[in-house]
């Protein structure tokens, strides 16, 4: 029970820095260069958070002609279930990553509040001054 927990960032005591986040979504968007585990499970992963983009919690981060893939999160402040935070964590492209963004917020949920600042994010380093 405490693994499944922990797969989703629900364990207790897990705590993670944001550049421990990006270093993470680095490694697996990559093909786990630099991180032990097989390939198959590295494809699921990857899978995973593709499609939590196209039809999971990180809608909110898609951008019409970009293959985002990511994860959200609203972990808990220990021991207060009310003070929620909201994150995001993800790279595009998906076949060939090029960059990874995290987004964390105080007081939110991820995909409503972290997602959307992420789209902007993205869109912003895709379009690159208006072009794609």
């Amino acid at each position: 029970c405490e693994v499944a927990r922990l797969a989703v960032g629900q364990a207790a005591g897990f705590r993670i820095t944001l550049l421990e986040a990006a270093e993470m979504v680095r490694r697996i968007a990559t093909g786990g260069i630099d991180m032990q585990g097989s390939a198959t499970n590295l494809a699921i992963i990857r899978r995973a958070m593709r499609l939590a983009v196209t039809s999971g919690t990180c809608k909110n981060v898609a951008v019409q002609g970009m293959d985002i893939a990511g994860k959200t999160g609203t972990p808990e402040a220990e021991g207060h279930t009310s003070e929620r935070s909201a994150w995001f964590v993800g790279f595009a492209p998906f076949s060939k990553p090029e960059v990874v963004v995290v987004v964390f917020v105080n007081r939110g949920h991820g995909y409503d509040t972290a997602a959307p600042i992420a789209q902007r994010i993205f869109a912003a380093y895709f379009t690159k001054g208006g072009k794609p």
